[in-house]
């Protein structure tokens, strides 16, 4: 008797100590706490709905559109004051990107041929590279981001393959159209996953 009242208090005191996590409200999206370490958030608009996308870090908001609805090789970015459109460089040629603004010349794409667990940016007006890659192979709920081989952001699902919850946590990159660029690869491989594009 002792032991299953022991073993009760212990379950109460394990219940008490979860942490509330706040739900994607239908159209809504609450912002992450912005802290020193540069965390965020990245969400679909609404539930399941892979072709718009808000996000907020380091006090800046945006959002990730496609220009027409289900149109994967076409999207518009907003960042800041700045909208921005990544497109294909060929149609539903979804490893090779290129972003379209002024005074930018970035382009994003695969290491290899469909290979969707790597990515590479590169501004050439900035002269920066970083790679985009998963954790594990096929873990496309988990992403790192290096710039020289140094660590720069993570991303992470809040849950396992809870595609359209996202957190992030930035340890380095400073410019604006990077960040979003960045994000972007996994708000285009959970679009393209979830509707069973990537096999």
């Amino acid at each position: 008797m002792i032991l299953r009242i022991s073993i009760l208090f212990l379950i109460l005191g394990l219940l008490t100590q979860c942490e509330k996590q706040t739900p994607v409200t239908g159209g809504t999206f609450v912002p992450g706490t912005t802290t020193a370490n540069g965390t965020g958030d990245l969400r679909t608009a609404f539930s399941d709905d892979w072709d718009h996308w808000d996000y907020y870090i380091d006090s800046i908001s945006g959002e990730f559109r496609t220009v027409f609805s289900n149109d994967w090789d076409n999207w518009n970015i907003s960042t800041g004051n700045l909208t921005l459109n990544m497109r294909t460089v060929f149609s539903e040629d979804w490893d090779n990107w290129q972003l379209s603004s002024s005074g930018q010349s970035i382009s994003l794409r695969t290491t290899f041929s469909e290979d969707w667990d790597n990515w590479e940016l590169k501004d050439y007006t900035a002269n920066q590279t970083y790679s985009i890659r998963t954790a594990f192979p096929d873990d496309f709920d988990n992403w790192r981001v290096y710039r020289n081989g140094t660590l720069v952001m993570e991303l992470r699902t809040d849950f396992s393959d809870d595609y359209d919850n996202w957190y992030i946590r930035n340890y380095g990159v400073t410019n604006n159209v990077h960040k979003a660029c960045l994000l972007f690869v996994p708000v285009f491989i959970s679009a393209i996953h979830q509707q069973g594009l990537t096999n």
